[in-house]
């Protein structure tokens, strides 16, 4: 049981960020007055009908309100022949109670509307369906779905197939976008909860080194170094290796006290470093609108280096293996190797296990915005020619062109889910 507990994690996590990208889509669509047919959490088949929100549909040309709720809508389509008990309430709007739908071989198709006391029965054919969206639970549970109106039916009216180019790339955006806040918010969580490097200091000075030939002592603050100033050891760092060899002049603070002295890097280094001293930070407390920025630019540095994969791969900097996607067994490795890494010390949480999820996050928007037909990047991509040469294309193209990358899609999440176990990503 232990063993399946990390599992349930990962896949509830997983299922989180996916839900949260959908719920980007769905924003969108409310924000630009789209209609959706369904929300679903998992993937189909579906098990359940959970709800569904107040709509309308016309019998005719009389406008009915559907209650909210999913029994007494199962499956109204426009062109149907329906029977329909409503109540007219003191708004004069008609409210449905109760509908069925005629077999139109048995049954008399004549329009019919009835009065009795405060109920007026209609029978009619539905002439449209704005019923609102349908919330579902569907059985597979890794993520869910956003279904728009008439997403890929130009033919339905008022459907996303027939908006403007920027109100579909503003609905496909939208869930990468979530994608990308999830990631931002996640990196001020853990920058609030670390703190930010607020100065350099020497934890240890090795005997004979040039630091210590130099004067320095242990928990001197390095202030400069060769007039730059420095807050992280990696900038100490680079600075003393871009000069092995030369002089390097430190200023650092002892107490009360400023003081500069002078050293020579070794060239090569040994093991204890180029001038002999282990460094630490003196870290500081992060409000919430200072971490927010840090977290965004966490964020875009690993967009970037991601969207900069394949340019490392053709200069060789990066092997093939190394880049390679990996699919739900690699993911479990590396969440088993970042949950077994000791927690860093004074944080609430394991800020390893928020940052593996925030990689996710980020990286799951950085894939849904590639140019890939069946992604969010491609049907971006078949809206731009509408903007730039005020031509469409076709949407039985886009339809075809989307199925058959979808399919090979299937068929690569396969391959790369296979690969885990035939060859296993290899953690450093």
């Amino acid at each position: 049981m232990q063993g399946l507990i990390p599992i349930l994690q990962l896949i509830i996590a997983i299922s989180v960020l996916i839900i949260l990208h959908e719920i980007g889509h769905f924003a969108a669509c409310r924000l630009f007055k789209q209609d959706v047919d369904e929300f679903g959490i998992g993937f189909p088949p579906r098990a359940l009908r959970l709800w569904r929100q107040q709509g309308t549909i016309k019998i005719g040309s009389t406008t009915v309100i559907t209650p909210r709720g999913h029994r007494i809508l199962l499956d109204i389509e426009k062109g149907m022949w329906v029977d329909a008990i409503t109540e007219r309430r003191s708004d004069e709007q008609y409210y449905l109670e109760k509908i069925s739908v005629l077999n139109p071989e048995t049954a008399d198709l004549e329009l019919k509307r009835e009065q009795v006391e405060d109920k007026v029965h209609f029978r009619g054919e539905i002439t449209e369906t704005r019923m609102g969206t349908l919330y579902s639970l569907n059985w597979l549970p890794l993520g869910g779905f956003v279904k728009p109106k008439g997403e890929g039916d130009p033919s339905v009216p008022d459907g996303l197939a027939v908006a403007s180019p920027w109100v579909r790339i503003g609905v496909f955006a939208a869930g990468p976008l979530a994608n990308f806040i999830i990631g931002i918010l996640l990196y001020a969580f853990i920058v609030m909860q670390v703190g930010m490097p607020a100065h350099v200091y020497v934890a240890e000075v090795s005997q004979d080194s040039p630091a210590a030939a130099a004067g320095v002592l242990v928990d001197d603050v390095i202030l400069t170094v060769n007039g730059q100033e420095v807050t992280t050891s990696n900038e100490v760092r680079q600075i003393i290796y871009d000069n092995l060899g030369q002089p390097l002049e430190m200023t650092l603070e002892r107490g009360t006290q400023t003081l500069t002295t002078s050293m020579v890097p070794r060239n090569p280094p040994p093991e204890d470093g180029a001038i002999g001293i282990l460094m630490d930070h003196i870290v500081e407390p992060v409000s919430l609108w200072r971490a927010i920025p840090l977290g965004a630019q966490a964020t875009y540095n690993q967009a970037m280096l991601i969207f900069t994969i394949p340019s490392e791969i053709i200069r060789g900097a990066l092997s093939p293996e190394m880049a390679r996607p990996v699919g739900y067994k690699g993911m479990y490795d590396m969440y088993h190797d970042v949950r077994a890494e000791d927690p860093l010390p004074q944080t609430a949480v394991n800020v390893n296990v928020i940052g593996f999820f925030a990689m996710i996050s980020v990286s799951l928007g950085v894939f849904n915005l590639l140019p890939i037909p069946a992604l969010d990047g491609g049907r971006i991509l078949f809206a731009l020619p509408e903007i730039i040469f005020r031509r469409r294309i076709p949407i039985e193209w886009q339809n075809a062109v989307n199925f058959v990358f979808f399919m090979g899609l299937i068929l690569l999440f396969f391959y790369i889910n296979i690969l885990d176990f035939t060859n296993p990503i290899q953690l450093p």
